[in-house]
């Protein structure tokens, strides 16, 4: 093939995977902005639901001391949404990843052609990273305060609540031991959940073309 075919051929290539590097990106911002929705929405519900069971405070218990069975309920509703969200949250986070790996491949393209390109990259053309994960010695951190870990929080404050309605009949003290009991069990298998997702969803050995050094 002489010049005059592989220059027309190159062009094409080049405005493909321009396009194509366009197109993840593009995605990434729009699943990035997903999440935040998803969060702000959980947020709002959460409050909105705390503060519709405020107004009911003066029928906080019915007769028999026993707690109005509509804070079960209203909080109950809370958590399953909120492990719901934080199971999709989890997927956004994986699949934002996988949109920046595919630019690496893309930016790959047009290093193995001019070495000089790589000297201005910040991010490398490697389609090995950058990937999620959570470390043991992460397990009692808020890590970088991201959606993930505030989700998980909300949840386990909700857990927390329950538990102390459920446990209203004891002591004071037992009462909030108790809560922080279900506080610190509800964040411990939300993050062995987590880590379990992450390490599951990495890319594998077969799917990295250009791994790092």
């Amino acid at each position: 093939m002489d010049d005059r075919q592989a220059n027309p051929q190159q062009r094409h290539s080049v405005d493909f995977l321009l396009a194509e590097y366009q197109s993840h990106r593009d995605a990434f911002w729009h699943n990035e902005e997903l999440g935040e929705s998803r969060l702000n929405f959980f947020v709002t519900l959460t409050t909105a639901v705390i503060a519709a069971l405020a107004v009911r405070e003066r029928g906080f218990l019915v007769s028999g001391g026993e707690v109005d069975p509509i804070f079960f309920y209203g909080l109950g509703a809370v958590l399953l949404f909120g492990v719901v969200t934080l199971v999709r949250i989890i997927r956004r986070n994986l699949v934002s990843h996988e949109y920046l790996r595919a630019n690496a491949r893309i930016r790959r393209y047009f290093t193995d052609r001019d070495q000089e390109i790589l000297r201005h990259l910040y991010y490398k053309p490697w389609d090995d990273r950058p990937q999620r994960k959570k470390e043991w010695n992460q397990i009692f951190s808020l890590g970088t305060g991201g959606l993930v870990e505030t989700i998980a929080l909300v949840n386990s404050l909700i857990v927390a609540a329950l538990c102390a309605l459920f446990t209203r009949s004891y002591p004071g003290w037992m009462i909030g031991l108790l809560a922080l009991v279900g506080f610190i069990a509800a964040w411990i298998v939300q993050f062995i959940y987590v880590k379990y997702r992450y390490d599951i969803g990495r890319p594998k050995k077969g799917e990295i073309e250009f791994p790092g050094d």
